[in-house]
């Protein structure tokens, strides 16, 4: 795959507290998006005003302090056009369910893996496609 021009690739916010999982996003969708990554709800807040361009978040749903369903919610409010995905944990239970109470536009559930988080993104970040008619 070729990558996008940084000027036209779209911002996307990762949110997760696991340092490593949060490099190894970074590091599979930086070819693709500009990630800005926070370890915390409020460091991402914190780093993302409303004048910033910010076109989707991924955010784990166990996030300290502020969760990620939270998250979503606040940023969902302030921006109504962002994309926004929620990562499940091992305990997820009904995490899909909250996912979508709070507008979230996916949800993974526990365990996944990188390329079908890029999938997601893509395949909901995507312009639509007029259908002929």
């Amino acid at each position: 795959m070729k990558a996008v021009p940084a000027a036209r690739r779209p911002v996307l916010l990762v949110v997760e507290a696991d340092e490593v999982l949060r490099e190894s996003l970074s590091r599979a969708l930086g070819r693709r998006y500009r990630v800005r990554v926070a370890a915390t709800a409020e460091e991402a807040l914190r780093r993302t005003p409303l004048s910033a361009r910010l076109d989707a978040l991924v955010a784990g749903m166990s996030l300290p302090e502020m969760g990620g369903f939270e998250l979503c919610r606040k940023l969902k409010k302030e921006r109504p056009g962002l994309k926004a995905f929620i990562l499940g944990s091992p305990s997820s239970g009904d995490g899909a369910r909250e996912a979508f109470a709070v507008r979230a536009d996916g949800f993974l559930p526990w365990p996944f893996d990188m390329e079908t988080v890029r999938d997601m993104l893509e395949n909901r970040l995507r312009p639509a496609v007029p259908v002929p008619g």
